[in-house]
């Protein structure tokens, strides 16, 4: 994952106790697996709950770039275009949505917060000065 960059029992707890991920994602079921260099963790979203995906499934999304290009999504304010992942896409070379963007697309609201809620636990330490 963000490996790291972000504190992930503690990303886990965020979407898991977060109102509005569980309003908005109580009909999902989805996976994603974000990629980091030669680094990868996958996670499943169902019912607003997010877990981490163990075994041999392939996740419906993955989502892959360098260290410095998650290290630019994390920033607690991030620079355009690394505020949202279809932004990322389209202007940065090192990012991409590898698999399953119609996924995305279809789950892009309760996406969206899982993963500010994850910007919300990463280690600043982590993060480049240019980026923190």
């Amino acid at each position: 994952m963000w490996q790291g960059m972000v504190d992930e029992a503690a990303w886990l707890h965020q979407v898991n106790a977060d109102p509005e991920a569980r309003l908005i994602g109580r009909y999902t079921e989805t996976s994603f697996e974000i990629v980091s260099g030669k680094l990868a963790a996958a996670y499943r979203l169902e019912a607003g709950v997010l877990s981490p995906l163990y075994g041999k499934a392939r996740a419906a999304m993955v989502f892959s770039a360098p260290a410095v290009a998650w290290a630019a999504f994390l920033a607690p304010v991030p620079f355009p275009p690394n505020q949202h992942f279809l932004g990322m896409e389209r202007r940065r070379s090192d990012f991409s949505i590898a698999h399953g963007r119609p996924a995305y697309i279809r789950h892009l609201r309760v996406l969206t917060r899982v993963f500010e809620l994850a910007r919300a636990c990463a280690y600043p330490a982590a993060l480049a000065p240019e980026v923190a």
